[in-house]
């Protein structure tokens, strides 16, 4: 994406932050990349399914020894979505640097062409598409934090009754 960016036609008169941000998409990307090898690489290397679910869970216990293990300083489920992570941060910095970009080409006046590409609403349309996919952002977190919520409460009222008090279930339509 960013290679394509920084071949944009006007580009070298856009302002220079537009052309840093496309530099730091450039800059997630080869991250993204180099640490998806370096996980498949390490993830290939397992062996079995128990040696899998040791790895993945950040504190083991060596049942040998009878002594718990921590799995190192970093979680290895981190360690797994780290690419992932760069992938969003590069996306994001090439819509920063895409908005700069064409705010700089509608406010230089640049291509004032009166018709359905006219600079003006092409910067217009990208505010909107992004404000939309804002507010659906924030709608989703908030479901999910919602339901991440509710599964909570569930939790601890399932754990605050005692195994013998639980009423037994009736069903639905009675015979």
């Amino acid at each position: 994406m960013s290679i394509t960016a920084l071949s944009l036609p006007s580009i070298r008169t856009a302002h220079w932050v537009a052309q840093g941000f496309f530099v730091v998409t450039l800059s997630y990307g080869v991250l993204s990349v180099r640490s998806s090898i370096e996980v498949q690489a390490r993830l290939s290397s397992w062996s079995n399914v128990k040696e899998i679910r040791s790895r993945l869970s950040f504190r083991r216990v060596d049942e040998a020894k009878g002594i718990d293990c921590t799995g190192g300083a970093i979680d290895p489920a981190l360690d797994i979505a780290e690419p992932g992570q760069y992938t969003r941060m590069a996306a994001l910095s090439f819509y920063l640097g895409l908005g700069v970009y064409l705010g700089t080409v509608w406010t230089s006046g640049g291509n004032n062409v009166p018709g359905p590409n006219d600079s003006r609403n092409i910067f217009l349309c990208f505010i909107s598409v992004i404000a939309s996919e804002i507010v659906k952002w924030v709608f989703l977190s908030l479901l999910t934090l919602e339901d991440y919520e509710k599964q909570q409460e569930e939790e601890e009222s399932t754990e605050t009754v005692p195994e013998g008090s639980k009423k037994a279930e009736q069903p639905l339509h009675p015979a």
